[in-house]
């Protein structure tokens, strides 16, 4: 299978559940992402992030839904909340949200 997820978990089987770390390296990688997007000044300079975020998003719905590969909580809820990330709306919607420290919380 070999799945990468963000270049952090290799998926080997069905059902496989993250380590501790892999799952801590998951999380700082999406707080991070969150980090530079609340500190862009506005969506135009967030965008790149936005655009990682999205591809994290798609990562981790492949491994989730394809593989089973259980996820936690906050990383189950951006799968769930970010699955359009190329909608202009959503993508200002969430931008809004995490400037204003409202995303995911």
């Amino acid at each position: 299978m070999n799945d990468l997820i963000a270049g952090i978990v290799t998926v080997e089987r069905v059902g496989q559940k993250l380590t501790s770390d892999e799952a801590a390296a998951l999380e700082l990688k999406f707080n991070q992402l969150l980090v530079d997007i609340c500190g862009s000044p506005n969506i135009e300079a967030a965008s790149s992030h936005l655009d990682l975020l999205g591809q994290l998003q798609h990562e981790l719905a492949r491994a989730w839904f394809k593989w089973n590969v259980e996820l936690p909580l906050r990383l189950r809820r951006l799968v769930r909340e970010f699955d359009r990330s190329d909608d202009p709306d959503l993508r200002l919607a969430v931008y809004k949200q995490i400037k204003g420290g409202a995303f995911l919380m």
